[in-house]
């Protein structure tokens, strides 16, 4: 994951606090000058990020009242990758048709609507098999080995962050069992529902306003 948030305090204390908490920090050109700074983690898996003490809860109970990530701006937002080790060509192309070709949804779970920093194209599930891509896409091709979803608003509510993570998880399981044809919404929807499903993303089940069974 990839946050962009604008520090309130000095920017190297909001440096020190990810560092203490295992994340890196940096400067990004497209952040303010003196208060932006982009946060940025290790490869972990779904549960890592889910961990009440893991780095990325212990950096947003940290950072709390020094910085800004909603209200920053619609600027500031929330990059999840994905590792594309492993994934077939087909699933990624079912993973980039089911994110563009949804995007009042995918709005509505991020917080923010299209700009030029996450354009929503059409796509077709043979787009799998590009290696790389444009970089300002919903969901980006950035390598042969990764994926980028950069549709969300920043946020430093640990539980709106893991909403944009555990949609992006859930995305990924989702298209491994939907048919190319049933890439919809209410597909998903209805996939989420599933009581094995509900308790695996509980932030994102919760916004969608689907209790746990």
């Amino acid at each position: 994951c990839e946050l962009e948030i604008y520090a309130t305090v000095e920017r190297s204390e909001v440096a020190e606090i990810a560092d203490g908490c295992g994340l890196y920090s940096e400067r990004d050109g497209s952040l303010d000058d003196e208060c932006g700074i982009e946060i940025i983690g290790k490869p972990m898996t779904l549960a890592e990020h889910q961990d009440k003490d893991g780095p990325w809860l212990s950096f947003l109970g940290e950072v709390a009242g020094k910085a800004k990530g909603w209200n920053a701006g619609t600027g500031y937002g929330l990059h999840v990758s994905v590792n594309r080790d492993g994934m077939s060509d087909y699933l990624t192309g079912k993973l980039l048709v089911f994110m563009h070709s949804n995007q009042t949804f995918c709005e509505k779970i991020a917080g923010r609507s299209a700009n030029q920093w996450q354009v929503y194209k059409r796509k077709r599930v043979t787009d799998g098999k590009e290696q790389s891509g444009e970089k300002y896409e919903a969901l980006a091709i950035r390598s042969k080995s990764r994926l980028e979803c950069r549709i969300f608003r920043s946020t430093l509510k640990p539980e709106g962050f893991l909403r944009g993570v555990e949609f992006v998880a859930a995305s990924v399981e989702f298209c491994r069992s939907a048919s190319a044809v049933n890439l919809t919404d209410t597909a998903f929807l209805a996939w989420l529902k599933l009581p094995e499903n509900a308790g695996t993303y509980p932030n994102l089940s919760l916004h969608l306003g689907i209790k746990k069974q």
